[in-house]
């Protein structure tokens, strides 16, 4: 079975109480709830929030959450994220991020 793999971008500095990062959390769960795998920049916010609420779902996974980090160094990455790819790429890393998603959702 095919696991088709969803960017999630959006804001990456937002509270934890807003209700974006609230409409992150529950689209995390979703996605994994209808098995795709959850791709986006491994940092805070959104990416935070998304990556969080795949571990939510009773279909989670490991591997279900990759962060595309747009630094060397993995360990930025939020704690949700199981798959860790270091880029050094800054923003340009966003290209990865597209063009290795079967589709791309926007938060904020």
């Amino acid at each position: 079975m095919t696991c088709f793999q969803v960017a999630v971008i959006g804001d990456g500095k937002i509270d934890e109480s807003s209700d974006n990062f609230q409409i992150a959390v529950k689209l995390g769960k979703s996605l994994v709830d209808n098995d795709y795998r959850i791709v986006c920049g491994g940092l805070g916010g959104v990416m935070k929030a998304v990556c969080k609420g795949a571990k939510l779902s009773v279909n989670y996974r490991e591997g279900m959450t990759v962060g595309i980090i747009p630094s060397l160094h993995k360990e930025e990455a939020n704690l949700y994220v199981d798959v860790k790819i270091a880029t050094g790429m800054s923003i340009a890393r966003n290209l990865i991020i597209i063009a290795s998603s079967d589709a791309v959702v926007s938060i904020g």
